[in-house]
C-alpha cells in the first residue's frame, strides 16, 4: 500500500486545505478584540456620564443647602418660630420665594417649630412632617446628626398637588442658647431629580439608580415603581465589593453593564445598559468576520467535498453491517474494494461475520437436535405409562368376565392410541387434550365403579388454544393412581381451564390421600421414584416456553392435591364449524360424572 495513499496523509491533507480550525481561531480573537476595545470605550463614556449625575447631585445638594441654611440663620424667621408670631407669615414666605428666585429646579421649602403648630412654606407642609410624632427617627433623627449643617434623607412621600418628593434636605433652627427650636426642610421632587440625571445623554437605552448608602431606591428611571423600596438585585453589595466601577452583571432584567458613581451626598448613582444592546454594537465586525469566514469556509467545503465523500463511503457500508449484525443478521456483507485501511477493514468485517454465521448455524443445528432429541425422551416415559394402566384394568375385567365394561374400556382405550399415534403434532389444541382425558376417565370410572366422580369446567374461550400434547392427561392419571388408588369413600375429580391475563391456567384437583411437602419437594427433584408425570410435564413446559412457567402443588395429607398448570396464552387454532364430538367430549360447558 503506497504510504501517500493512507488515511492518515488523506486526512492531513484535508486538515491543511481546510484550515477551519485557524480560520476560527483567528476570527475568534479578532472578534473578542474588538468587542473588548469597545467595552471599554464605552465604559469609560458611561463612567464620565454616571461621574457627571453624581456631580450634579452633588451640586443640587450644596446649593439648597445653602439656601435652607441662609433661612436657618436668619433671625427674623428665628423669632418667628420662637415666639409663635403667625402674623409675620407672610414675610417669610415673601422671604424663601425670594431666594428660589431663578432656580432651574424648585423644591418645596418649609420652616416649622419643633412641635409642628407653626410652619411658613412655599406650599402647604406634608402630613408625613410631624416633629412630635417622629421625634428621635426618621428625617427628624437625621437632622440632629453631627451639627446643624444640611442633610440629605431618602424617603418618598405625595406632596401638594399629586407631586412625589423623593429627596429632602433638612437643618435644624436653633436660638441663642443652641436650643432646637424648629426645622428648614427643602423637598426635591421626582420628576425633578429624573431631568437632572437625564440631560446626561446615553446611548443604548439606559437606565439610572439612585440609592442612598442604606440601599433605599430613591429613583429607577426603569421601574418606577421600585422606588420606594429597598435595593433588592444588591448593588449596594456590588458597589461595595467591586474594585471597578464598570462591571457585566444579572439582575431581574438580565444582563446588564453596571457602571455608577458616589456621590458626597453619600447617594449612589448607578447605570444600567442592557448587554444585549451594547454587544449589538459590535454587529458590524460580527458581520464582517461571520461573512469572511462563510465565503472561506465555502471554498474550503466545495474543494473538500469530494474527497470526504470518498472517505466516508466504506465507513457508512461498514456501520451499516454493524447495526444489522447487532439485529442479529450475519448474513450482511461490506464492500471490500480499494487497499488503504478502508480495504483492509472491510475484508476482515467479511471474513468475520462469515465464520461467525458458519458457527451459529452449527450451534443452532446443535440446539435444534438436542431439544428434539429430549421431547422424545420425555414423550416416551409418558406413553407407556397410562397404556399399562389401562391394559391393567383390562385385566382385571375379564378376571370378572364383564363383557360389556370390557368393549367400553376397549373402545376408550382405542380412542386414547387413536389420539397418541395418529397425532404426529408436538402440540394440540385444548379441545384435543381433553378428549384424551375424558376416554381415561371413563375408563377409571369403571375402574372404581360408583365411587369416581369427575367434572370439566372449561372456559369455552380456551377451547381452540394450543398448548404441548400430554400436558393434562399425566397430570390426571397422577391423581388416580397415586391420589385414588388406597383412598377409601367417593373420589371426586375436577378439571378447570381458564384464561387469566397473559397466562393460560389448568387445575386438577383431588381430594385423595394429598401429600407431604417433603414428597412435594422429591418430586420436584427427581428424587420421587413415582410421581414421574408431574416432573415430566413441568419440564416440559419449561423446554418450550422458559423457566417462568410450568406446575405448582398444593396439597395436605389426608385433604388432597390442587396441581395448577400455567403457561402463557399460546395462539388459537380456528374451529371447525362441523366437528364432530365424541360421546364423552368436554366442550364449552363445565359437565361431569
Amino acid at each position: 500500500m503506497a504510504k501517500s495513499n493512507s488515511f492518515f496523509h488523506r486526512l492531513l491533507r484535508m486538515l491543511v486545505v481546510v484550515g477551519v480550525l485557524p480560520l476560527f481561531i483567528i476570527g475568534l480573537l479578532t472578534y473578542g478584540f474588538s468587542r473588548e476595545l469597545f467595552l471599554e470605550q464605552y465604559g469609560r463614556m458611561a463612567l464620565a456620564r454616571v461621574g457627571a449625575s453624581a456631580e450634579s447631585l452633588d451640586r443640587l445638594a450644596e446649593e439648597y443647602g445653602d439656601i435652607i441654611g441662609a433661612l436657618a440663620e436668619d433671625e427674623g424667621i428665628r423669632e418667628a418660630i420662637a415666639s409663635g408670631m403667625e402674623e409675620r407669615r407672610e414675610d417669610i414666605e415673601q422671604r424663601i420665594h425670594l431666594l428660589l428666585a431663578g432656580r432651574t429646579i424648585k423644591p418645596s421649602v418649609y420652616v416649622l417649630d419643633r412641635q409642628g403648630r407653626l410652619s411658613f412654606g412655599t406650599d402647604e407642609l406634608p402630613a408625613v412632617y410631624n416633629p412630635v410624632r417622629q421625634a428621635g427617627w426618621g428625617i427628624f433623627r437625621i437632622a440632629h446628626e453631627g451639627g446643624p449643617q444640611p442633610k440629605v434623607y431618602a424617603h418618598r412621600h405625595e406632596a401638594a398637588g399629586g407631586r412625589v418628593a423623593t429627596l429632602s434636605l433638612i437643618r435644624t433652627l436653633g436660638n441663642d442658647r443652641g436650643e432646637t427650636i424648629g426645622y428648614v426642610i427643602a423637598d426635591v421632587y421626582r420628576d425633578d431629580l429624573e431631568r437632572l440625571l437625564l440631560k446626561e445623554d446615553m446611548p443604548f437605552s439606559t437606565s439610572y439608580l439612585v440609592l442612598d448608602r442604606y440601599g433605599f431606591t430613591v429613583l429607577n428611571t426603569a421601574h418606577p415603581e421600585l422606588e420606594g423600596t429597598l435595593d433588592r438585585n444588591g448593588y449596594r453589595r456590588i458597589i461595595a465589593e467591586s474594585e471597578e466601577q464598570v462591571r457585566i452583571g444579572r439582575d431581574e432584567g438580565g444582563e446588564r453593564v453596571i457602571f455608577f458613581a458616589e456621590a458626597k451626598t453619600g447617594l449612589s448613582v448607578i447605570g444600567l445598559t442592557p448587554y444585549e444592546a451594547v454587544s449589538a454594537s459590535t454587529g458590524y465586525i460580527r458581520n464582517l468576520f461571520a461573512s469572511a469566514a462563510a465565503l472561506s469556509l465555502l471554498a474550503c467545503l466545495a474543494f473538500a467535498y469530494g474527497m470526504a465523500k470518498r472517505m466516508s463511503t466504506p465507513i457508512i457500508g461498514l456501520v451499516k453491517g454493524m447495526k444489522r449484525v447487532s439485529r442479529g443478521d450475519f448474513s450482511v456483507r461490506v464492500s471490500a474494494t480499494g487497499s488503504d485501511e478502508f480495504g483492509l477493514l472491510a475484508s476482515g468485517f467479511n471474513q468475520m461475520t462469515e465464520q461467525i454465521e458458519k458457527l451459529l448455524q452449527s450451534v443452532k443445528e446443535e440446539q435444534q437436535r438436542f431439544h428434539v432429541a429430549e421431547l422424545k425422551a420425555l414423550q416416551a416415559q409418558i406413553n407407556p405409562h397410562f397404556i399399562y394402566n389401562t391394559l391393567d384394568l383390562i385385566k382385571w375385567s375379564a378376571k370378572m368376565n364383564e363383557t360389556d365394561q370390557i368393549n367400553t374400556i376397549v373402545t376408550q382405550l382405542g380412542r386414547l392410541l387413536r389420539g397418541v399415534i395418529h397425532v404426529k403434532r408436538e402440540k394440540v389444541t385444548v379441545r384435543e387434550e381433553l378428549e384424551l382425558v375424558d376416554s381415561y376417565l371413563n375408563i377409571q370410572k369403571i375402574r372404581f365403579s360408583d365411587r369416581l366422580f369427575f367434572q370439566f369446567r372449561i372456559d369455552p374461550d380456551i377451547m381452540e388454544a394450543t398448548i404441548p400434547r400430554f400436558t393434562i392427561h399425566p397430570l390426571v392419571e397422577n391423581a388416580i393412581v397415586h391420589g385414588f388408588e388406597n383412598k377409601n369413600g367417593k373420589m371426586f375429580l375436577v378439571v378447570s381451564g381458564y384464561r387469566e391475563g397473559g397466562n393460560l391456567v389448568f387445575e386438577i384437583i383431588d381430594n385423595g390421600i394429598g401429600m407431604t411437602q417433603e414428597t412435594i419437594g422429591r418430586i420436584f427433584s427427581g428424587r420421587n421414584g413415582h410421581s414421574t408425570g408431574i416432573l415430566n410435564v413441568h419440564k416440559r413446559i419449561q423446554l418450550y416456553y422458559g423457566e417462568s412457567w410450568g406446575i405448582r402443588i398444593a396439597s395436605e395429607p389426608g385433604k388432597g392435591s390442587v396441581v395448577t398448570v400455567v403457561m402463557p396464552w399460546p395462539e388459537v387454532m380456528p374451529r371447525p364449524e362441523d366437528m364432530s364430538r365424541m360421546g364423552g367430549e368436554p366442550h364449552a360447558e363445565s359437565r361431569g360424572h
